[in-house]
């Protein structure tokens, strides 16, 4: 029975009416209540990363989606990708972009391709794991708009090019791996903007020029690894603040010159700057501080007596 609006009596359509309705009209009814339901970037990620040979396949379409294998939701709103060790292949679609209520996106897989500058638009997002796949080109600035950000893993790509100074916008961020990349260039001062950072890796890319001493004002740092890199010249006297500091690895860098007195502030658990050109002060306040480290990997070389006489001149323009 079919209700008609223009009637207060039900009305029964005839055989060759109903017909019509059932075989032309009904059918595509039922898709389009289908596709609403489903989100169009769901559908545009299913088929960039062939879900066909993903480890749980989608089932689409689908008029519940907030079901769907790694999508979560509160009040209907999709909340949470999740599809890390899900076999995804192929590349990440811009279409993202448009889950505007999304907190959390993690898609650590075989991915290849860039990370589209639409995932900037994400500005809920706090938590972004794109880990562990074949990922290349540069990090987009756009990804500095994410103010919400807490947790910004990047590790183990083939990422290339600069760090965007615009990642020292992502005042919220409590963790930080951009390690085992491509990455190339200075550190940007703009990263000491990031003060609520306690753990952050750079180590294993191409990074050149100094320690910027702005990584003195990351206060809560707990864990600083650098290593593996081309960074050069004295390590910043700064990184005395960090007073919350445990772990901190310098190793296989072209430093140079002697650890600065201010590390003396800090209660290591680890410090490694083996195969770099830095030296141990000889004093006793120094090398008792460093002789009280748990795990010292060093280069057992002290500085040359009377080095500090000289040390103006050295530090001068």
């Amino acid at each position: 029975v079919v209700f008609s609006p223009w009637r207060e009596v039900p009305f029964c359509p005839s055989g060759r009416i109903w017909r019509l309705l059932s075989t032309a009209i009904l059918p595509h009814a039922v898709r389009f209540y289908r596709s609403i339901g489903t989100s169009p970037a769901l559908v545009v990620l299913y088929e960039s990363t062939n879900g066909a040979n993903w480890r749980i396949k989608w089932d689409l379409p689908t008029n519940e989606p907030c079901r769907l294998h790694g999508v979560f939701c509160t009040d209907g709103r999709i909340r949470v990708l999740s599809l890390s060790g899900n076999r995804l292949s192929g590349t990440i679609p811009p279409e993202l972009g448009n889950l505007g209520n999304l907190q959390m996106l993690s898609l650590g897989n075989q991915l290849s391709g860039p990370i589209p500058p639409e995932l900037g638009n994400l500005i809920r997002l706090e938590r972004l794991t794109l880990e562990g796949s074949q990922l290349s080109g540069s990090i987009p600035p756009e990804l500095g708009n994410l103010t919400d950000l807490q947790y910004l893993n990047l590790y183990a790509n083939q990422l290339s090019g600069a760090i965007p100074p615009e990642l020292g916008n992502l005042v919220n961020l409590q963790t930080l791996y951009l390690n085992e990349n491509y990455l190339e260039g200075p550190i940007p001062p703009e990263i000491g903007n990031l003060n609520r950072v306690f753990g952050m890796r750079l180590d294993n890319n191409q990074l050149s020029g100094a320690i910027p001493p702005e990584i003195g004002n990351m206060v809560n740092l707990e864990s600083l690894d650098l290593s593996n890199n081309q960074l050069s010249g004295w390590v910043p006297s700064e990184l005395g603040n960090l007073i919350y500091l445990d772990y901190l690895m310098l190793h296989d860098n072209p430093l140079s010159g002697p650890l600065p007195h201010t590390l003396t502030n800090l209660e290591l658990i680890v410090f490694r700057f083996h195969m770099t050109g830095l030296c141990e002060p000889d004093d006793a306040v120094f090398q008792s501080w460093i002789n009280s480290i748990v795990i010292v990997n060093g280069t057992q070389y002290y500085c040359p007596k009377g080095w500090q006489i000289f040390l103006p001149l050295i530090l001068s323009p």
